[in-house]
């Protein structure tokens, strides 16, 4: 009996450990299997020694071979973090080059001036010395927003997938352009790319995608040879007579500037870019918010003021109150002529007038532009962007707020487009120069003592010579504008202008409305009398120039102060 009991239970334990054995094991295989189907689809790409020599290509800017290896890696395994962010980062890198080849065409080509023959220009542009419209630059520009657009929309699909996969990756990041022998930047980005990284690009990408869409949808066709004859006739005084005096590039070609008659569909994308562009601008910034105090990423944010997000409480907040600061890890220099700056790396103190409230209320109008594209219902004043929505930015500065007297249908702007070339000043022959000229004038501060034809001291009338103009076959005449009574006075700062322009339809194809009943706005003449009503009326010339200044004379006064702040906040180690 006893050996029997003693046998059961001999069984028993050996029972038992060959069951424990079997887990163990099965345990052993599971984790082996694990490890062996790693596929590097979150976390840090790095764990992957394979990438190691893509990184090395990115590292050393031999473009090709990086996008050649990150391609070939994700045909392999298209949910690999090291595809997800190199692939992206590559192009960047392409398409800075590309800038840069872009800007060093036009000045060889176009910078020649009038004394250039033909036969110097680079073969590789195709031009056309003879009148009329000349689609050399056109097709450059072309083909390099095309391939941008589309390559940044891949692109943008890859670093969705990465933060939705939590994927990092670690590496030496440099970021080079020059043009010609005067001006290069060689930046290099060190430290881990992750998620708050990945949201500023895409950020960044939509915004791309915004500004590609307005690129392609227009015609830069030009008569490259009225350019080359009227380069010389440029006069760069000043802005006003910089601008002024390029009017020559509208000349000899009626595509210059108009819609494309294959691309202007791009303009229909806008909206949705916009909408997008927006939602990533604050998801960057919640990214940056839980980064806190989590160093060896390329940003990293330090949430010094112990609030707990960027910014600060305005009833908490002094001056002597420790500021939170974004840290950018870069190293690298930047040269201009012969003035050369060397960094390793950025720290941004958050200025103190980035409070809670500011925060808040940026938030609120992105919402708001947001909702209206969204809804896509225009028509004034209730789906209409207000000038005084940027209170809250003056307020901060404590500069004096703009009254709600200009808004704008940002849905009809979209939806009803009109190209650059319509909306532009009106262009002329000035007879007496011997030179085209836009319809641009300024105003200046009574120190410059400057009254030359298109700059005036004090509030003056404007556009009285020449009497008529012959703009596109025909006759303009009776364009005067009376006084406004706006002008910068001895308060202003001396370096400001107001600019007039007498602009080809100053609605922006029917999108600003404005009225004047129940402002602080100065009357100067009957002018202004249609637009005391309640009803929003469309702009006219008068009012969108009184609009201009008002608005230049107001903002002007905070641009010195915000550069003091952001000089100050800026700390280049």
């Amino acid at each position: 009996m006893w050996l029997r009991k003693n046998t059961s239970f001999y069984s028993l334990q050996k029972g038992i450990l060959l069951l424990f054995t079997l887990t163990f094991a099965i345990s052993l295989i599971q984790c082996a299997k694990e490890k062996k189907e790693d596929d590097f689809s979150t976390g840090l790409a790095n764990r992957d020694p394979k990438i190691s020599e893509g990184i090395t290509y990115i590292e050393k800017e031999k473009i090709q071979e990086a996008k050649k290896f990150f391609r070939e890696l994700g045909k392999e395994n298209p949910k690999h973090c090291g595809y997800l962010i190199g692939y992206p980062l590559v192009s960047i890198q392409e398409y800075l080059s590309k800038i840069a080849a872009i800007i060093n065409f036009a000045v060889s080509v176009y910078g020649t001036g009038g004394g250039a023959s033909p036969s110097i220009l680079p073969k590789q542009a195709e031009i056309n010395p003879k009148a009329g419209c000349d689609d050399a630059l056109d097709r450059m520009i072309r083909e390099f927003a095309k391939s941008l657009h589309n390559e940044t929309e891949d692109g943008l699909a890859l670093i969705e997938k990465a933060i939705s996969q939590q994927c990092e990756m670690e590496l030496e990041y440099p970021l080079s352009i020059s043009i010609g022998n005067s001006f290069k930047i060689r930046l290099i980005l060190y430290g881990k790319f992750g998620s708050a990284e990945m949201s500023l690009l895409r950020y960044i990408g939509y915004l791309t995608l915004s500004i590609s869409s307005a690129i392609l949808s227009h015609d830069y066709s030009v008569d490259t040879l009225t350019i080359l004859q009227n380069i010389s006739k440029i006069e760069g005084r000043n802005i006003t007579s910089l601008l002024r005096t390029l009017a020559f590039i509208m000349v000899g070609c009626d595509r210059t500037l108009a819609f494309h008659p294959e691309d202007k569909s791009y303009l229909s994308k806008i909206t949705s870019y916009v909408v997008k562009s927006i939602e990533s601008g604050f998801s960057f910034l919640q990214e940056l918010e839980r980064r806190n105090g989590k160093e060896g990423y390329v940003l990293y944010f330090k949430d010094n003021s112990g609030e707990g997000k960027i910014g600060y409480n305005p009833d908490t907040v002094t001056i002597a109150t420790p500021r939170d600061e974004i840290a950018i890890q870069v190293k690298g220099e930047i040269q201009a002529g012969t003035i050369k700056l060397n960094m390793t790396k950025i720290t941004i103190e958050v200025p103190y007038i980035i409070s809670f409230d500011f925060i808040d209320e940026a938030k609120e109008i992105a919402n708001k532009i947001k909702r209206i594209l969204e809804e896509g219902k225009g028509g004034c004043p209730e789906n209409c962007i207000s000038i005084a929505d940027a209170n809250f930015f003056l307020k901060a500065l404590n500069t004096a707020k703009i009254d709600d007297f200009v808004r704008i249908d940002i849905v009809k702007f979209i939806k009803e487009p009109k190209p650059i070339r319509e909306i532009l000043p009106y262009w002329f022959f000035n007879s007496t120069l011997k030179r085209w000229e836009f319809m641009l004038e300024s105003e200046v501060h009574p120190s410059r003592q400057d009254t030359s034809y298109f700059i005036f001291n004090y509030d003056s009338p404007h556009f009285n010579f020449p009497d008529v103009i012959t703009f596109m076959g025909r006759e303009i005449k009776n364009f005067s504008i009376p006084p406004d009574c706006v002008f910068l006075d001895q308060n202003s700062p001396d370096w400001l202008l107001i600019p007039y322009l007498l602009l080809q339809d100053p609605t922006l194809g029917g999108s600003i409305y404005m009225r004047l009943k129940g402002t602080f706005i100065e009357r100067c003449s009957g002018r202004e009398d249609p637009f005391m009503t309640d009803e929003w009326k469309p702009a006219d010339d008068y009012m969108i120039n009184k609009m201009i200044a008002i608005i230049t004379k107001k903002t002007g006064s905070i641009i010195i102060p915000l550069v003091d702040i952001i000089s100050k906040s800026v700390k280049l180690e």
